[in-house]
């Protein structure tokens, strides 16, 4: 199985990632380690935040994913371009517990609300939707952690699950700087 796993952060896509890899017995390349390791951005001076190099992560990416016959390739960036993969599951969950998790990751308050409106507004799902065709895209709600059987089968029968969190983005539209 070739599969990639996207979604916004905080999702459980690195948690879940592993642990397909560890039950499918194939390789999980984390597209973040990628990212470092081949030196794929670059930074403004005085600030963290990196800017990822879209266009060289994407020829890295196919070099290393073409010469592999399976493997879990895990990141939000996995629904900015075409990969080789046979499914790709867009990870969701409710943006008031993501923004839970974020802040006990000390996310800045900027970064929060910017990934809460992404998520809100299905920006994973819709990239995904302009990469890959439909047929290899399986929508999850992470907001209960699935487990891996569950999310074999539902890979298997190609099933999404329905996600609207409209009413989030409606109760918390200033906060989220919309208006």
């Amino acid at each position: 199985m070739r599969l990639a796993i996207t979604g916004t952060p905080c999702t459980g896509k690195t948690t879940l990632a592993a642990e397909l890899a560890a039950a499918l017995k194939i390789p999980l390349i984390r597209i973040n380690d990628v990212v470092s390791e081949k030196k794929l951005f670059t930074t403004r001076r005085g600030e963290k935040e990196k800017t990822v190099k879209m266009n060289g992560l994407e020829r890295e990416l196919n070099k290393i994913l073409l010469k592999m016959p399976a493997y879990v390739v895990e990141g939000h960036l996995a629904c900015e371009f075409a990969l080789p993969v046979d499914k790709i599951l867009v990870l969701r969950a409710n943006p008031a517990l993501l923004e839970k998790r974020m802040k006990k990751r000390k996310y800045p308050a900027k970064k929060t609300a910017e990934n809460l409106l992404a998520e809100c507004l299905d920006y994973c799902l819709a990239k995904a939707e302009e990469n890959y065709p439909r047929g290899k895209i399986v929508q999850v709600n992470c907001s209960k952690p699935p487990s891996v059987q569950g999310i074999l089968s539902r890979l298997k029968s190609g099933k999404s699950d329905s996600v609207n969190w409209f009413v989030f983005l409606a109760a918390n539209e200033k906060r989220l700087r919309l208006s």
